[in-house]
């Protein structure tokens, strides 16, 4: 739904359309990173409806224009990762800002920071292999044991995720691939862990994006895109080693990509390029909400981050406008979707149900309505089986005997995947 009025932020006293990165709600306000205009952060206390200006960051010298990579909420704080060792935080939900220099063996851009509880939480470098630890909650930041010698000398930290105040487990880039790592007292020793990485192709080498930890689990989202096809997918992994599909989509041109992955409590929500998941059962149950009929993705909308609050998912689109000469022109717009107004989601969690499963010879599916069309997809995306001319009905058989052993992932009706294995 277009929540339509003039989408635009004043910042000294000049208008800038929305360009977002980043959202998140934090006590009914809703925070996100804009980029045009010099990188800043706005915030809306009307769900969207009008922004303004939160945070500035300091005009550029003739060399650098400072970035802000993320945007992270813990217990009432805002923080904003940036360049040149820099982490702008707000003890007062964004009223007032602090500049925290973290020295210059740390002057390098901060795209990694997280937090384990209310108190503590851990900062990892992109080059210099620096981690540091927070345990008031970001005010104060102080150094692990160097990782020198520990880790290959060059070396580029790709993603990582804490467990406790003592466990950090990482993913990094060398010449000769990728290497994982994880420490279990406090970065004193690093144990190399024997992973197998993912695929990853030379235009689009494995991002390791979203990895987070959700007890029991480790999540991550494994993109890859070879030419003009692509999927996208979710692993999770008890041991950080081992791990196994928890979503994959079907293989299309242009391909499908998760800019933003958000958990609350049992809900999961990812939002991207030509899709748009959900799932309330921690990812056994998907429902793709994606339309290639709605408005919000008629011109390939940036949907780089979303915001949830009470139910609606916020984004930002964009609508055609002319102007002064007749020409159309796409101007960024919010929009905002209630999940369960037209698909009730829970409904075909609680109500859908594969058995057996494991299964060897055939799998039953029974649903609460009509099932009209059966899809198995292998873990590469690829359709091993499509099935779209079913007479409906509410229970439907299928033989798997000819498929090899392994994980496949089950779509019915076009927009419900359900995982099953085939023994």
């Amino acid at each position: 739904e277009l929540i339509d009025n003039d989408h635009t932020v004043i910042i000294n006293n000049k208008e800038y359309s929305l360009l977002l990165s980043k959202m998140l709600s934090v006590n009914n306000t809703i925070y996100a990173i804009n980029f045009y205009g010099r990188y800043n952060l706005i915030k809306s206390s009307d769900k969207t409806s009008s922004w303004e200006l939160c945070f500035n960051t300091p005009p550029p010298d003739i060399n650098f224009e400072p970035r802000l990579y993320d945007l992270i909420h813990n217990n009432g704080n805002i923080f904003l990762p940036s360049d040149s060792g820099i982490v702008y935080s707000s003890f007062d939900e964004g009223k007032t800002w602090e500049s925290n220099y973290l020295g210059d063996e740390y002057k390098n851009p901060i795209k990694h920071l997280k937090f384990v509880n209310d108190s503590v939480g851990f900062l990892g470098h992109i080059i210099e292999n620096g981690f540091l630890k927070t345990t008031d909650n970001g005010k104060t930041w102080n150094p692990l044991p160097s990782v020198k010698g520990q880790l290959p000398e060059i070396f580029i930290l790709l993603n990582f995720v804490p467990v406790d105040e003592n466990t950090i487990y990482l993913v990094g880039r060398w010449t000769d691939g990728y290497h994982f790592y994880f420490t279990d007292n406090k970065g004193e020793t690093w144990n190399k862990l024997n992973t197998v990485p993912f695929e990853s192709y030379p235009l689009t080498p494995a991002s390791y994006s979203h990895l987070v930890y959700k007890k029991p689990y480790f999540l991550v989202e494994k993109l890859y895109k070879p030419g003009s096809l692509g999927n996208t997918s979710l692993m999770k992994s008890k041991d950080f080693i081992n791990w196994e599909p928890l979503f994959i989509s079907d293989t299309i041109l242009g391909g499908k990509y998760i800019h933003d992955i958000q958990y609350f409590d049992n809900t999961t929500i990812g939002l991207g390029l030509n899709i748009f998941i959900v799932s309330y059962d921690f990812g056994e149950t998907w429902v793709d909400l994606f339309d290639e009929n709605d408005e919000f993705y008629s011109r390939n909308n940036p949907i780089n981050g979303f915001a949830y609050e009470d139910g609606y998912v916020y984004a930002t689109g964009s609508i055609l406008v002319k102007d002064n000469e007749g020409i159309n022109r796409s101007i960024p717009r919010m929009y905002k979707y209630k999940l369960g107004l037209n698909t009730s989601i829970e409904t075909i969690v609680s109500n859908l149900n594969i058995y057996p499963n494991p299964a060897k010879e055939e799998i039953n599916i029974n649903y609460y309505k009509m099932i009209n069309s059966i899809e198995i997809l292998d873990l590469n995306g690829k359709e091993i089986l499509s099935n779209k001319t079913l007479a409906p009905q509410m229970e439907q058989s299928i033989k798997i005997d000819y498929l090899n052993a392994g994980t496949y992932f089950i779509r019915i009706n076009d927009n419900v995947y359900k995982r099953f294995v085939k023994e």
